[in-house]
């Protein structure tokens, strides 16, 4: 099933309800406590004080379930506005209860894919460095050897490119903007991230060699958001595990694509210039 916002407009008389085209998800897997849904990119989990009416996750999901006042989704964690992927949502005070303590406990298994900078040495690694606070940037997360907080990733390469690396990320810790920090202070900054990486964009301009852009038209980026994928969550929901996966979004999917057929180890660069 698929969830699309409802606009509420107010009148002089009355208020009615009228469908507009919004933010669509997914819902993945839907239990009596807890429901995962497949959260898109570019939209908040909640309500955000400089964005007061823009549509978010978890108003979508109380216009949904709990119209009637009987169902009150609540978060558990959180995914960053321009990250996808597998969002856990309570539906009980219990059920948000045991969800927050099994985050906080770091009893709930994460996996993340990543689209990075660079070639990966190795085939895993960890990163092991403390976070805190940019008192610089407002917002923003730094390591901070004196004043952080623990923070541990681990990694592992799934696919290699000329130039890129794509990863399977597991965060141990729950740090703010953890994953996108850690591999930038190892020099393997996320391929799209305006925040730490280098570029808030991918074209296939950067990935093709030889690309040639069309006459009379602006080029349209490859990936146009944070190459960040919250890919599965396994916990425990009234005593039994459960893992659930969300399917890879088009914008990941086509810019792999791109990736593998201009960018894969061992092709020849020239192959494609004219």
């Amino acid at each position: 099933r698929r969830f699309a916002l409802v606009e509420i407009e107010g009148g002089e008389e009355e208020w009615r309800e009228r469908p507009e085209p919004g933010p669509t998800f997914a819902v993945l897997k839907e239990l009596p406590s807890v429901l995962f849904v497949a959260k898109p990119p570019g939209i908040a989990v909640s309500q955000e004080r400089w964005a007061k009416q823009a549509p978010h996750v978890l108003g979508l999901l109380r216009d949904r379930f709990g119209a009637d006042g009987t169902i009150r989704p609540r978060l558990a964690h959180r995914l960053d506005r321009d990250t996808s992927g597998v969002l856990a949502v309570a539906l009980t005070t219990e059920a948000e209860r045991d969800l927050r303590t099994q985050f906080e406990e770091r009893e709930v298994e994460k996996a993340y894919l990543a689209l990075v900078d660079g070639e990966v040495p190795g085939e895993e690694g960890t990163v092991d460095l403390p976070l805190g606070e940019d008192p610089k940037r407002p917002g923003r997360m730094r390591v901070d050897e004196e004043k952080g907080k623990e923070a541990f990733t681990a990694y592992r390469v799934e696919e290699r490119f000329r130039g890129f690396t794509w990863l399977r990320v597991a965060p141990r810790t729950g740090r703010t903007h953890q994953i996108r920090v850690h591999l930038a202070a190892r020099g393997f900054p996320l391929s799209v991230d305006p925040h730490y990486g280098r570029r808030d964009a991918l074209f296939l301009s950067e990935v093709k060699p030889g690309y040639r852009r069309r006459s009379g038209g602006g080029e349209k980026p490859l990936l146009a958001r944070a190459s960040l994928h919250a890919s599965s969550l396994a916990l425990r929901v009234e005593g039994e595990r459960v893992e659930v996966t969300a399917p890879m979004p088009e914008d990941l999917e086509r810019t792999l694509r791109a990736m593998r057929r201009y960018r894969a180890q061992g092709s020849d660069p020239r192959r494609f210039r004219r």
